[in-house]
C-alpha cells in the first residue's frame, strides 16, 4: 500500500489528517491525535504480517488447486468449507 492509499483508507475512516508547520501530518482519531507517519509505519507492519499469513495458508491448504479457487478463499478469509482444501499437514 502507498503512502496516499493509507491517507485516503484513513480518511474513509473517518480520520481526521492535519498538516501541520513543516509539512508534518497529524491524524486524530477518537479526541487523540498521532503524527502520521507513525501510523502509516504500523500499517507497513500489519501488511506484512497479513502477507505472511497468506502465503502460509496458502502453502499450507492449497496442493492442488488452482489459481482462481485460491484467490477466492483468500478474499472469502480462508473461510470457505474446509472440506474443498486438502491440508498437508
Amino acid at each position: 500500500m502507498t503512502r496516499d492509499q493509507f491517507i485516503d483508507f484513513a480518511r474513509a475512516a473517518d480520520l481526521r489528517i492535519e498538516t501541520l508547520a513543516g509539512n508534518d501530518e497529524i491524524m486524530e482519531a477518537g479526541g487523540y491525535f498521532i503524527q502520521t507517519e507513525q501510523v502509516f509505519a504500523l500499517s507497513v507492519l500489519v501488511q506484512k504480517h497479513e502477507r505472511e499469513l497468506i502465503a502460509s495458508w496458502v502453502a499450507d491448504m492449497c496442493q492442488g488447486l488452482d489459481a482462481n479457487t485460491i484467490a477466492e478463499a483468500i478474499r472469502n478469509g480462508g473461510n470457505d468449507a474446509m472440506d474443498n482444501f486438502k491440508v498437508s499437514k
